[in-house]
């Protein structure tokens, strides 16, 4: 089983969550303010009625504190707005244990140079980065998927 932390479920960390959770192969642990603890997604791509919602399976929500004691988490996706960044990090600094270092990050955020700020934590963080082309918004409690284009 592959542990995967996830800050920010927002309409991008909704979407990702979505899809990571299709695999019965990983346990997402998620750190968000919201109450659900699935996802109800709504495909504005799909071709017949009875798939444009779907829902996934349940993620174990956490906080942040909780999730960096998990010593069996493989990686952590931030896809809240940069603007979080500040306090995530500044989270991490509190926590931080030379002998539990943080594991690897993957940034799914717009901005350049945003995988310096996580840096600052300490120098040997592995930062990863990676280029959201979906769109997608909340509405209803819903996570509406509407954009998508070939081949990105």
């Amino acid at each position: 089983m592959i542990k995967i932390g996830l800050i920010g479920l927002g309409s991008i960390g909704s979407v990702l969550a979505f899809h990571l959770l299709k695999s019965n192969e990983i346990e997402l642990y998620v750190v968000s303010g919201r109450v659900e603890n699935n996802i109800s997604l709504l495909d504005k791509r799909a071709q017949s009625e009875n798939k444009m919602l779907q829902h996934s399976k349940n993620f174990f929500k956490v906080d942040i504190n909780t999730l960096y004691q998990m010593k069996d988490i493989e990686c952590i996706i931030i896809s809240g707005k940069t603007n979080s960044n500040k306090d995530i990090i500044e989270s991490f600094k509190k926590i931080y244990n030379k002998e539990h270092p943080i594991p690897p990050l993957i940034l799914a955020q717009n901005g350049i140079g945003i995988e310096e700020d996580f840096r600052q934590i300490y120098n040997d963080i592995i930062v990863y980065r990676i280029v959201v082309t979906i769109s997608a918004y909340i509405e209803n409690d819903y996570t509406v998927f509407n954009f998508f284009k070939e081949p990105l």
